[in-house]
């Protein structure tokens, strides 16, 4: 498995282990979700995104992973309550991460940063609550590996 998957992976077992919520978070090579799915629980949903790639010294490299996590759930936009729970589950996820290392077998990557995606720079994407009744809020870490 890749890298970038080990990452991802690793991601995604500190989301389910930390019990944020009534989901499961699944790694995705690409973001989908069915309007019925997420009518009662949440969809998390991690993929691997951005690689950079640099020289760290002569004989390494300095690789930054980017790993994007979603959240989507279809919401009433006038139910503030509902709204809010959703809303207060992306620094929770942020807090898992940040200042923070994870790791596997062989491998250990640094947290670099948290930026929001294209779309959801409130952190959450309003026109897909406007138009949809959707919250879907994305943030994506990077972390560094020293290979």
């Amino acid at each position: 498995m890749s890298r970038h998957a080990d990452i991802a992976d690793a991601v995604v077992t500190a989301i389910n282990d930390a019990a944020l919520g009534s989901f499961t978070a699944v790694r995705k090579a690409r973001p989908e979700t069915e309007r019925e799915a997420i009518e009662t629980t949440a969809a998390v949903q991690v993929i691997p995104a951005a690689l950079a790639v640099e020289s760290a010294d002569r004989g390494r490299v300095r690789a930054h992973y980017g790993v994007d996590v979603g959240i989507q759930k279809a919401v009433d936009p006038d139910d503030l309550a509902a709204f809010d729970v959703l809303w207060d589950l992306l620094p929770a996820i942020r807090a898992l991460f940040e200042l923070k290392r994870i790791s596997g077998e062989g491998w250990s990557a640094t947290w670099e940063r948290t930026e929001t995606v294209g779309g959801a720079e409130a952190g959450y994407a309003p026109e897909h609550l406007t138009s949809q009744r959707v919250f879907t809020g994305v943030l994506r870490f990077t972390f560094m590996v020293i290979e």
